[in-house]
């Protein structure tokens, strides 16, 4: 049992509490959701579970923590390794060697376990987590999505009795993220394993959990026992629940199939007509387009990491003002695809060029003008000692006007302090700081490698809005990212990544409504018919006048 009784802690040199908690138990077996706007405070709370607040954090605390009859704030951390595991939004911050099995291992090793029963637990997990073809690999060549699995894969080693898990999906494809969602439900049943999860893709974890926990915007944290209830109350909601509640007659759904049977018990979807179905040819003709100027180019592109090649055969095109996604699993090649068009890495074959330069040799005020590139871990682009700091930077070093960075931050993160340390904010906060700074110069070319990952919906929105400015303006966009809710929301072309190469590319209702597995949310409700959002989805129903 976890508990806390009138609980808080504030940073460092702040007067404000990150997290105030009255009281609040979560019992033994439990499988607990911690929702809440982005840097509400969601990770503090874990981190408190464990001593990391505020044993590695500093800050005050005052009231007390019992986790299975242990006060983490009075034992360090490294003392119930074995009850806690805890796995990172960055999971890659949590590595200590250099090898997939040897990290798995490392843990097992400290805690003294034997060859035998080490091998069993290491060989345990890798099934788990289904990484056993990953067990040699280093882990500088895994994905961001390979990573993260890996991460939860050293953790269960241990088969900790609480398991701590911020945004555990954040960075995997549909099928890992379901695969790794039954996991813990399994833990949770088999085991009686406690799990408290911050997510905010809350469309993949809503049908498993038992009750949520919400972080409100000033950090104070308030159960819920109803799911539905507690997910009722959010500002932003996930889109099935989004529809249910305008569609539903008093039913809120939390799965796709629930939502399916509210429309089921009403019409017969087989009777709904496909209002696009006469649109598809004019679409696919205006994607072929090519009078529109075309921004990047790859001809028959072959790139190879750390000497083992990642992707063949890759031709495609981005035109000025469009919008592009790129699609796959986790260690598809999506991120260094990426990485070859901002000209990080030199391509292995074929012809690479953006504005009819090559990104790779391009100097670095050229650089700017034609390129803006935002891997998954923004701390990279991030140097300043406040958030200011790092807006002003940004506008001396594109020759912007003075606070133009500024602006566009609290559009995308309203109400954070520019005297923030870049350090102090929040995974998501951080992201769309790193945005802000590649976006104010307004480059050719826009590369996004992930870029919704620990943001709620509604800073989800924001960033849409932001990023249709801009492809309204004339740049062009690329974004690799496993959120296929924004993909519907926003980009024009789907370009579908597997087996090394490219596999499918196409307009975004084509290709989103022909696979199951990167299908949006209300595609499945409303299948066959080709919605893309719940927009779409009431205006197809009959309960809008207008679709999108």
């Amino acid at each position: 049992m976890i508990r806390f009784s009138q609980f808080s802690f504030r940073y460092p040199n702040t007067t404000s509490p990150a997290i105030s908690v009255p009281d609040l138990t979560i019992d033994s077996g439990e499988f607990v959701l911690l929702v809440g706007d982005t840097g509400s405070g969601k990770s503090t709370f874990l981190r408190a579970i464990n001593g990391l607040v505020p044993h590695f954090s500093g800050g005050v605390t005052s009231g007390s923590v019992d986790v299975f009859g242990i006060n983490p704030i009075e034992r360090r951390p490294s003392d119930f390794s074995e009850l806690i595991g805890y796995v990172d939004q960055n999971p890659s911050s949590q590595f200590v060697t250099d090898r997939v099995e040897d990290e798995i291992a490392f843990v097992l090793e400290n805690l003294g376990y034997d060859q035998g029963a080490m091998r069993r637990r290491v060989e345990d997990s890798l099934d788990l987590l289904s990484i056993t073809d990953l067990r040699r690999r280093s882990l500088r060549t895994l994905s961001g999505g390979q990573a993260q699995r890996v991460a939860i894969a050293s953790v269960m080693a241990v088969a900790p009795k609480v398991l701590l898990l911020d945004e555990p999906t954040s960075a995997l494809d549909p099928g890992a993220a379901d695969e790794v969602m039954a996991v813990l439900q399994r833990l949770v049943d088999d085991l009686g394993t406690t799990i408290v999860m911050a997510e905010h893709r809350l469309e993949r974890v809503l049908p498993y959990i038992d009750r949520v926990i919400q972080v409100t915007d000033s950090g104070v944290v308030a159960e819920t026992k109803d799911p539905r209830e507690g997910v009722t109350r959010l500002k932003a909601l996930p889109p099935v629940v989004a529809f249910s509640k305008e569609y539903g007659q008093g039913k809120v759904a939390l799965s796709v199939r629930e939502a399916r049977r509210i429309v089921t018990d009403r019409i017969d979807i087989s009777q709904l007509q496909d209002p696009w179905e006469d649109e598809r040819d004019q679409i696919v003709a205006g994607e072929l387009d090519h009078s529109i100027e075309q921004v990047a180019i790859l001809d028959d592109v072959s790139i190879a990491r750390l000497g083992r090649v990642v992707l063949e055969s890759v031709s495609f095109s981005i035109s000025q003002g469009r919008s592009v996604v790129l699609m796959g699993r986790n260690g598809s090649g999506k991120s260094s695809l990426l990485r070859a068009l901002a000209g990080l890495d030199p391509i292995a074959a074929g012809r690479l060029r953006i504005n009819n330069l090559d990104p790779y040799t391009i100097d670095a005020p050229k650089r700017i003008a034609n390129i803006g590139f935002v891997p998954q871990d923004p701390g990279v682009l991030l140097f300043g000692e406040s958030v200011e700091d790092e807006c002003k930077r940004s506008d001396s070093v594109a020759r912007l006007e003075r606070g133009t960075t500024a602006a566009i931050f609290t559009r995308l993160a309203p109400g954070v302090s520019l005297e923030c340390h870049p350090r102090d904010l929040s995974e998501g906060e951080r992201l769309l700081l790193a945005i802000a700074i590649v976006v104010s110069p307004r480059p050719s070319l826009l590369l996004l490698d992930e870029p919704t990952r620990g943001l709620d919906y509604g800073a989800k929105e924001r960033l849409i809005v932001r990023l249709k400015e801009l492809q309204d303006q004339g740049v062009a966009i690329l974004m690799a990212t496993h959120d296929v809710e924004v993909a519907a929301k926003f980009v024009d072309r789907v370009v579908m990544i597997g087996g090394g190469s490219t596999i499918a590319s196409g307009p975004t209702r084509e290709l989103l409504t022909h696979s199951p597995l990167f299908a949006p949310s209300m595609f499945k409700v409303l299948a066959p018919i080709p919605v893309l959002n719940v927009e779409e989805a009431l205006f197809v129903l009959g309960v809008n006048d207008d679709k999108d």
